[in-house]
C-alpha cells in the first residue's frame, strides 16, 4: 500500500473514532490553540462571509467544525448554520483554509451581527471580527423627481452612502414603495406599483400620484423591506416629503372705466397648471390688517381650467375704501384646498394729487383747483367747503360745488373773496353711492386789498372823484333800493349830449357834493348836435337840446304830467308821457306816440333810443321818464353838456331794448303792458327785452 492511501487510510479510520467518540479531532496531538487563528471579510452586496483559519496542519488535523450564530440584541447567539469540513490539500493551501457562506444558507435570516466560530478537536476558535450585515438605515435616501403641479413623478431609493457602502446587505432583497398623507398614520399607507428587487445602487418607481393620492396636499413617500426572504414582517426606511399643488402664472387685478361705472374691479389667474381636477377657484380677499373679508368664486374664463376671471364689486366690500391683496385658493374634485402664492393688490383709497388755491387781486376771487381726484367708481361730484380760521378755531364759511373741466382734468371753482381772512379749504369727493370723503384740503391768506367790494367806495372816473356802493366787487347802476328812494328827492341831473345818457347824481354828505351816481338813463337828444346854443335860441324850427344850468320845472313852479299832449310845427298833437319840464319846450319825457294809447308807439322811433332823434327834448324809455317824474324833486339842477360819447358817465351807458317786429306798438318798459304780453313776445324774438311791472330787468 502506498503513502497515499496509507494516508486515506488514517483519516477515514480517524473520522469514524470521532463520530464513535462525539469527538473530531486527531489522534495525535493537536496543535496549540495559539497556532490557529480566523479572520473574517464580509461583502455586503453579496451578503457573504469570507473567512480565513489559518495554521492548520493537515497532516495532524483532519477537518474542523464551523458554527455560525446570529448575535441577538441580549446579547445572546442563536445557531444558524453548522458545517463539517475536512481538510485536504485542495482547500487547505499553505496551512490556510478559505470559505465564503452566504447570508441565505443561513436557517433563520435576519439582517444584524453574526459570529462565526471553527471548533478543531477541542479547541474552539472565533474570527476576528462579527460579520456586519445590518440594515444602515441613514444609507437609504428617498427622492421625489418632478414638479408640484405634475401628476406623474419618480421615486427613487438610493442604497448606499457617498462611499459606497451598501444599506441592505445580500441578494434577492425586496423593496416596496408606500405613500401615505402628511398628518395620518403611516400604517395607513398605501403600496404604490410592484415590488423591486434589489439590484445594483438604487431602485425606481414611475407612477401616477393622482391614482394613490387624496388630491392637494403634502405626503409622504417611503421604501420598506419586503418580508421574503427575512423573517421580520417589514423594514422601513427613511420617508421624504413631497407636494401635490397646482401653479399659476400670475393673479392680475385690472380697473378700466367700464369696471369704474359698474363700481368694481377685476381679478384674473392665468397659467394654471394642477396634476388634479379642479373643482372650483376662489379669490381671496384681504383687507390691509391682512384680515380676509371677502370671497369671490372665480369662473373659468376659456374652459379649460388654465384661466380664471372674476369681478369684485365695491358693495360686497361694504364701500370700505383701503388698500387690499388679492390671493387666489384653489379647490380640487377631493376638495382639498390650497392658497396660491402668487397675490396682487388693489388700492381703492380715494384721493388726489394736489389742491392748488390761486388768488387774483383785480377780480378780488379765489380759485380752486382740485387735480387728479380719483374715487373707485367714479366721483359724482366735488364740494369745497371753506371755513375762516380765528383762534385756532375753524367756522363754516361757504360751501361752494365745484365744475369739472375734462380737458384739464380739474374740479374748480371760483369764488369771491368778501372778507379778509385765513381760510381753510377742503375739498370733499361724494361717492357713487352717495358719500362725502375728503380728498384734499388746503390753506389761503386772504388780505383786504384782495376782497370784493362790498358797500360805499370812493373812486375816480374821468379825473373826478366819485361814491359808488358795491355788491360782491359788482358795481350798483341802480341805488334806488339801496337808497331807499321812494319820494321826491332833490337830485343834480346830467346830460352828457354827445353820449346821449343822462345820470342822477345823490348828495354826499361826506364830502359834501352831489357825487353818488345813483342811476343812468340811454336817451334820445335833439337831432342837431352841433348847435351850442341855449334856450334863448330855441324857436319852433329848432331841434336841438340847449346847452346849459336848469333845473326840474326851471320855471319855479312843478310843471310834471303823466300824459301831455305836444303840439308839433305842422299842427299835429303827439301824446307824452311821464314829462317832467327842464326848460322852455324842452322836457324829460317817454317816446311821443300819435294816440293816447299805451299802444300807439312806432318801433322805427323806439329803436333810435341812445341816439339823437328829437326835437329838442330828452326821449326816455317808459320806465326811465317815470323815475324822474317820481323821484326828481321840483329843483332838482339839471345840467346839460355838450359831453364826449366815449365817456358817458361813471355808471356807463346802458343797453337799451331793440324792437324787430312792427306788432309790437308799446314800450317794452311799459308797466301798463301786462308782463305775459311782453314774455310772449320775447320768447316769439320780436323784442330784445322787456321789463317787469315790478321792475325786474330780462334780457338787457
Amino acid at each position: 500500500m502506498n503513502g497515499r492511501w496509507k494516508k486515506l487510510l488514517i483519516v477515514v479510520t480517524m473520522f469514524v473514532c470521532v463520530l464513535t467518540l462525539g469527538n473530531l479531532g486527531s489522534m495525535k496531538e493537536v496543535k496549540a490553540a495559539s497556532e490557529h487563528k480566523m479572520e473574517v471579510t464580509t461583502n455586503r452586496e453579496e451578503g457573504s462571509c469570507t473567512y480565513k483559519v489559518s495554521g492548520i496542519d493537515i497532516e495532524t488535523t483532519t477537518g474542523m467544525e464551523v458554527v455560525v450564530s446570529y448575535k441577538e440584541n441580549s446579547g445572546d447567539l442563536t445557531e444558524v448554520l453548522k458545517k463539517s469540513i475536512l481538510f485536504d490539500e485542495s482547500n487547505c493551501v499553505d496551512g490556510i483554509y478559505t470559505d465564503k457562506i452566504i447570508i441565505d444558507e443561513c436557517d433563520q435570516k435576519k439582517f444584524g451581527s453574526y459570529v462565526i466560530t471553527a471548533n478543531i478537536g477541542e479547541e474552539q476558535i472565533t474570527g476576528n471580527k462579527d460579520w456586519d450585515f445590518k440594515l444602515i438605515n441613514k444609507n437609504v435616501t428617498v427622492t421625489v423627481s418632478g414638479k408640484n403641479y405634475v401628476s406623474q413623478r419618480t421615486i427613487k431609493a438610493n442604497l448606499t452612502d457617498k462611499a459606497g457602502v451598501q444599506a441592505i446587505p445580500g441578494t434577492n432583497n425586496k423593496l416596496g414603495l408606500y405613500i401615505w398623507k402628511k398628518g395620518s398614520s403611516s400604517s395607513d399607507a398605501k403600496e404604490v406599483g410592484t415590488k423591486k428587487t434589489v439590484a445594483g445602487n438604487s431602485v425606481s418607481w414611475t407612477i401616477d400620484t393622482v391614482s394613490v393620492c387624496e388630491g392637494y396636499g403634502n405626503y409622504y413617500a417611503q421604501v420598506r423591506l419586503s418580508d421574503s426572504p427575512y423573517t421580520e414582517s417589514k423594514t422601513a426606511f427613511a420617508k421624504t416629503e413631497f407636494t401635490l399643488a397646482p401653479v399659476a402664472d400670475k393673479i392680475k387685478v385690472s380697473k378700466t372705466a367700464t369696471l369704474e361705472d359698474k363700481k368694481s374691479f377685476a381679478v384674473q389667474l392665468s397659467g394654471v397648471n394642477s396634476p388634479v381636477k379642479i373643482k372650483k377657484v376662489e379669490f381671496l380677499v384681504y383687507n390691509s390688517k391682512k384680515k380676509l373679508v371677502y370671497t369671490k368664486k372665480a369662473t373659468d374664463k376659456k374652459g379649460n381650467q388654465s384661466t380664471y376671471y372674476g369681478e369684485i364689486s365695491l358693495k360686497s366690500l361694504s364701500y370700505q375704501l383701503e388698500k387690499y391683496t388679492i390671493s387666489a385658493k384653489v379647490t380640487d374634485k377631493n376638495n382639498n384646498e390650497i392658497v396660491l402664492g402668487q397675490s396682487d393688490s388693489v388700492d381703492l383709497n380715494a384721493t388726489a394729487k394736489k389742491l392748488d388755491i390761486t388768488k387774483s387781486e383785480t377780480k378780488h376771487t379765489s380759485t380752486y383747483k382740485l387735480k387728479g381726484a380719483y374715487i373707485p367708481g367714479n366721483i359724482k361730484k366735488v364740494q369745497f367747503q371753506v371755513y375762516v380760521k380765528s383762534n385756532g378755531k375753524e367756522t363754516l364759511y361757504q360751501k361752494v360745488n365745484a365744475s369739472y373741466v375734462s380737458k384739464n382734468k380739474v374740479y374748480t371753482a371760483t369764488v369771491q373773496n368778501k372778507k379778509a381772512g385765513t381760510y381753510v379749504v377742503y375739498a370733499y369727493g361724494t361717492t357713487s353711492w352717495n358719500k362725502q370723503i375728503l380728498l384734499k384740503k388746503n390753506s389761503v391768506k386772504v388780505t383786504k386789498a384782495e376782497c370784493t367790494r362790498n358797500g360805499w367806495y370812493y373812486e375816480k372816473y374821468n379825473g373826478k372823484t366819485y361814491k359808488f356802493y358795491y355788491v360782491n366787487d359788482v358795481k350798483q347802476t341802480d341805488l334806488t333800493k339801496i337808497l331807499g328812494i321812494n319820494k321826491s328827492t332833490k337830485f343834480y341831473i346830467e346830460l352828457n349830449r354827445a353820449a346821449c345818457t343822462v345820470t342822477v347824481y345823490a348828495y354826499d354828505n361826506a364830502k359834501k357834493a352831489y357825487i353818488i351816481p345813483v342811476k343812468a338813463f340811454a336817451v334820445s337828444v335833439g337831432r342837431d348836435t352841433y348847435s351850442t346854443g341855449g334856450p334863448g335860441s330855441l324857436t319852433v324850427d329848432t331841434s336841438f337840446t340847449p346847452l346849459g344850468d336848469f333845473s326840474i320845472c326851471s320855471n319855479g313852479t312843478s310843471v310834471k304830467y303823466t300824459v301831455k299832449p305836444m303840439y308839433e310845427p305842422d299842427g299835429s298833437i303827439l301824446y307824452a308821457r311821464w314829462t317832467s319840464h327842464i326848460v322852455g319846450n324842452v322836457y324829460f319825457h317817454s317816446i311821443a306816440v300819435g294816440a293816447n294809447s299805451h299802444y300807439a308807439l312806432n318801433p322805427n322811433t323806439y329803436n333810435r333810443l341812445g341816439s339823437p332823434a328829437s326835437a329838442g327834448c330828452v326821449r326816455m324809455a317808459v320806465a326811465d321818464a317815470k323815475w324822474i317824474y317820481d323821484y326828481a324833486a321840483t329843483g332838482s339842477p339839471v345840467k346839460i353838456v355838450k359831453g364826449d360819447s366815449s365817456r358817458p358817465g361813471p355808471l356807463g351807458k346802458p343797453k337799451t331794448i331793440k324792437v324787430y317786429s312792427s306788432s309790437v306798438t308799446y314800450d317794452p318798459t311799459d308797466p301798463e303792458v301786462p308782463d305775459s304780453r311782453k314774455k310772449s313776445d320775447y320768447n316769439a324774438g320780436r323784442i330784445s327785452g322787456y321789463m317787469t311791472k315790478n321792475g325786474k330787468k330780462v334780457g338787457y
